[in-house]
């Protein structure tokens, strides 16, 4: 079954070049074996499927469960896949991006969701920004 998201909202997020590359790899692939199981890929396939043609989407916990699988096998310690978009956030924050794009690429409603999670990320961010502004004043 297909569900809506929480917000009835639709993400539209650039991504990087590379990325890009490995998701055009797997379309290959996925239209390799629909052709394989004698389908086709319609315009609305699911680009993660077990189906043969990629009419169904993958169950959610089967990436939460391969996350777990490749923590395990290279040594990390015990972290969810949803820890990953902390991860995320607070490395944005760390290397600069505005609160707005951070609120945007973790699909917060609003700035505030975001400055309320990683308010001390933000606050390290300023007490960098004034040390900068105090670099270029002495």
């Amino acid at each position: 079954m297909v569900k809506d998201t929480k917000t009835h909202a639709t993400a539209h997020l650039p991504i990087d070049d590379g990325t890009l590359r490995v998701l055009d790899a797997w379309q290959t692939e996925m239209k390799a074996r629909a052709e394989a199981c004698g389908a086709e890929l319609q315009p609305d396939s699911f680009m993660f499927s077990h189906a043969g043609d990629s009419s169904r989407p993958i169950y959610p916990d089967w990436f939460t469960q391969q996350f777990r699988s490749i923590r395990r096998a290279v040594g990390l310690p015990k972290v969810r896949l949803h820890d990953m978009r902390h991860f995320m956030a607070t490395a944005l924050l760390d290397s600069g991006a505005s609160v707005i794009t951070v609120q945007g690429r973790a699909r917060h409603t609003v700035a505030s969701t975001t400055t309320d999670l990683y308010g001390h990320q933000v606050a390290e961010s300023d007490r960098k920004a004034a040390d900068t502004i105090a670099d270029l004043l002495a």
